[in-house]
């Protein structure tokens, strides 16, 4: 009995330094992601198997260490082996194709980046130093490294674009959006939500509120829709002042790149510029009073590595209302990862 307990007690053992051992490789298993993402093997996998040889030319790499981030990426369900050197998309590899309505192409990309990855090596420094991880890599903040690199923005818009298209019929869905004659999306980037929100609202007027830089690529998104009379896009930054004459303010995922001094500046300046019948709907994650691991805590630690900003609970949400000259009326969930927080003038 004795060895069967102690082969059950290494078996045990064993399983628990292999879990281990995974989650230490994970930088290994974001950068083959990125790598098959960036060189479009998913798309490329869409119709049909295909051996490594003819993944290789058709993507002009090496075959033989091609093959080995292919075989690497079957045990993460990415892709299947069908016969040997042949490969199909898997589950996950579906996801990566970038022709999907929820697409993570443009996520593995971003995730991917040198940039993107650098921070957490630093998240050392915000426990020791209290210095942000961002600013420890890179010696800036986000938004001020976005503003010197364009290239690098253009791929965190493109994120966050795929990222509202496969939320945003959750969204509608939840909410009577059409109750308003004008809503404002601040912070609202190339204007995806806005361009959805519209076509669902025929007599809604939309005012998309971004930096300069970004509404010059929403002006032409909503030009390319055919919007662009129906939606004003309007430059300027949130912590100066937001425009007025709207009935409803959107933030998506604005709120949790800041920290609550920052947020309270933030709201404060919508409250300045609503009415008082207006209403304000953050659309965030609220975070539960647990500690388990999940999709929110993962979220949470992409802000401590990338901003001085946080996911919070909903009594962390109503602290930040009372403090700007609101009152969370109501917290409205819906099926995807994010509520709309709903908060009226005081």
């Amino acid at each position: 009995m004795g060895g069967i307990a102690m082969s059950a007690e290494v078996m045990e053992h064993s399983e628990v330094s292999g879990k281990l051992m995974h989650l230490l490789a994970g930088s290994l298993i974001t950068n083959s992601i990125y790598t098959v993402a960036r060189l479009r093997i998913p798309d490329l996998l869409a119709e049909r198997p295909l051996t490594c040889q003819e993944l290789a030319e058709l993507t002009q790499t090496q075959a033989s260490p091609l093959y080995r981030v292919m075989r690497f990426l079957c045990g993460e369900g990415i892709f299947h082996e069908t016969e040997e050197k042949t490969f199909e998309l898997g589950p996950l590899g579906q996801v990566l194709r970038s022709d999907t309505p929820d697409s993570l192409h443009a996520s593995a990309l971003m995730f991917g980046q040198p940039w993107h990855m650098k921070p957490a090596c630093h998240l050392i420094d915000t426990l020791t130093k209290g210095i942000p991880p961002f600013e420890a890599a890179h010696g800036m903040d986000i938004f001020t490294y976005f503003s010197q690199h364009p290239e690098d923005e253009q791929i965190f818009q493109n994120t966050m674009s795929a990222y509202s298209r496969r939320i945003i019929p959750a969204l509608l869905g939840a909410y009577d959006f059409s109750q308003f004659a004008t809503v404002i999306d601040i912070g609202g980037g190339h204007g995806i939500l806005m361009e959805q929100l519209l076509r669902s609202c025929k007599n809604t007027r939309g005012i998309v509120f971004d930096q300069p830089a970004v509404i010059e690529g929403t002006k032409q998104f909503m030009k390319r829709s055919g919007l662009e009379d129906r939606c004003k896009c309007v430059g300027g930054s949130f912590f100066e002042s937001v425009p007025e004459g709207a009935e409803a303010y959107i933030m998506k995922h604005i709120i949790h790149d800041w920290s609550d001094e920052e947020s309270v500046a933030i709201l404060s300046n919508c409250r300045k510029a609503i009415g008082n019948k207006g209403k304000l709907l953050l659309l965030e994650i609220v975070l539960d009073s647990g500690n388990e691991t999940n999709y929110d805590t993962l979220v949470d630690m992409e802000m401590l590595t990338k901003t001085t900003g946080k996911e919070r609970t909903q009594a962390e949400f109503e602290q930040l209302y009372l403090e700007s000259g609101f009152r969370l009326s109501r917290v409205v969930p819906t099926s995807s990862t994010i509520s709309i927080i709903e908060g009226v003038p005081i």
